[in-house]
């Protein structure tokens, strides 16, 4: 997207990497990475610090797009911005395969749910 359209945008979301390597022996236990979500100031209304934004995962471990074995546990499901604030929040999903993934190549979306509207990111997910 241009950054003129993006200045439209209430809200925009990053992550720490493009794509995950998830061993399920190794990563058992969980692998986390890092979700950068920034407020755009020259777009929020006052309403922005009295609605929360909601996290997001889906994945094509399934066609509904529900995270069949997989778990995705957010540090924060829900926040706000501070009024006034021009700092991202950082959000820490945490993925723990199950054994019974099937190891392949998947798309992860994650995303930020801010009123009616979701902004995403996919990563690219590589289970072994």
């Amino acid at each position: 997207m241009d950054s003129e359209r993006a200045k439209n945008l209430p809200l925009w979301i990053s992550a720490n990497i493009s794509s995950i390597k998830l061993d399920k022996e190794i990563d058992r236990n969980g692998k986390s990475i890092k979700i950068f979500v920034y407020p755009n100031r020259s777009n929020l209304d006052a309403g922005m610090t009295e609605e929360s934004v909601q996290m997001t995962v889906a994945g094509t471990m399934s066609y509904t797009g529900k995270l069949w074995n997989l778990t995705g546990q957010f540090s924060k499901e829900k926040f706000y911005f501070p009024e006034g604030s021009t700092e991202p929040q950082i959000v820490t999903p945490k993925l723990t395969p199950d054994k019974d993934l099937e190891p392949g190549n998947y798309m992860l979306t994650l995303g930020a749910r801010y009123g009616t509207v979701t902004y995403s990111i996919m990563l690219d997910l590589n289970v072994k």
